[in-house]
């Protein structure tokens, strides 16, 4: 299904939503809902296969609470640019950014109650891990072990991103009023596929120049978060026996060590290794929406929109990634078909 007639519903509808408010409230909402590449609403629509008014309706939502967590994002990391143009709170304020993200978690659960009541679960479920997630992140346990550092890594993307896109995927499927299983089954799938979505957000932040990335980039590393690309950047300095405190890496303790674990990350082993993941992770993808019976024109033009920004932030190098030994690569991220 192209997605130019449902895009344009799903645009016209997003401003109907916000036209009702009035002031500061209005001009936040107006500012937070523009631009954005729209990729979990248009995934969820693609997948439905319809542009009914219920469906469109299940995209703004989805659209909506994503932009509410946009908001507050950009609050706790001291953002200063979204999309290009000056984060809300920088424009209008922290206390009117925080209101209108509030508003549009609201209105998104309203309007998923309206479509159904198994999609207005799922997104509230997805709306409270992304609370926590968030809360996760803000003040991470320091990390013991490698593996506690993979659990937490896999805990907050699942939370922060594989969530909303596991909804996304699920309202679909009640869209299509599909068997209990088969939505199990399409709701991991959107889990799954959120995961990689985050791993490559998480090389933008390491990766790509702000100017092109079109928001602030390199929170992650100083921040202790424990994303993939960091914890192979951990295990490539142990392998070439440097002693690495996960402890001191978190808190931020040992400059000289962060530094190290910069150059890591930055190098082209390192990068290989994170590209051959997202591969394996395509590739599996591939596989599960072909054994689940999702879409292959939306699951397609999903994995392509994704290849776009994998390309951006690796560009091309002599070796091949497959070429590399393995390195340490988390059990979370190990691709299953």
């Amino acid at each position: 299904m192209s997605t130019a007639v449902p895009g344009l519903a799903l645009e016209a509808e997003l401003c109907d939503q916000v036209a009702c408010l009035t002031g500061k409230l209005r001009a936040v909402c107006e500012h937070a809902l523009q631009g954005g590449r729209r990729i979990r609403s248009l995934l969820l629509l693609g997948c439905a296969e319809v542009c009914s008014d219920r469906a469109i309706l299940a995209a703004v939502s989805v659209e909506m609470l994503h932009a509410a967590t946009l908001l507050q994002d950009d609050i706790f990391d001291a953002g200063i640019l979204r999309r290009g143009r000056p984060a809300s709170h920088v424009k209008f304020g922290k206390a009117s950014t925080i209101l209108a993200s509030d508003w549009l978690l609201i209105r998104a659960l309203e309007l998923a109650s309206e479509v159904d009541i198994r999609f207005f679960r799922a997104l509230s479920a997805a709306a409270r891990s992304m609370v926590q997630a968030e809360a996760q992140e803000l003040v991470p346990t320091v990390c013991d072990s490698m593996e506690a550092a993979e659990r937490q890594g896999c805990s907050i993307a699942n939370g922060k991103t594989g969530a909303l896109f596991g909804a996304a995927v699920l309202g679909a499927a009640v869209l299509r009023d599909m068997p209990a299983d088969t939505m199990r089954q399409w709701h991991a799938f959107g889990t799954s596929a959120g995961w990689t979505y985050q791993l490559i957000d998480d090389c933008i932040d390491l990766y790509q120049p702000e100017i092109i990335a079109g928001k602030d980039v390199g929170h992650d590393l100083p921040a202790g978060c424990m994303t993939v690309p960091v914890l192979l950047g951990i295990s490539w300095l142990r392998q070439c026996g440097h002693e690495v405190s996960l402890e001191d890496l978190q808190r931020s303790e040992n400059s000289y060590k962060l530094e190290q674990l910069r150059e890591a990350v930055s190098s082209s082993n390192v990068r290989l290794q994170t590209q051959r993941i997202i591969a394996e992770r395509f590739a599996a993808h591939e596989r599960r929406a072909r054994l689940y019976g999702l879409p292959q024109a939306a699951i397609s033009g999903f994995i392509a929109h994704l290849q776009q920004h994998v390309s951006r932030c690796f560009p091309k190098q002599s070796k091949s990634a497959s070429s590399l030994a393995p390195m340490l690569e988390p059990d979370c991220l190990r691709p299953r078909t």
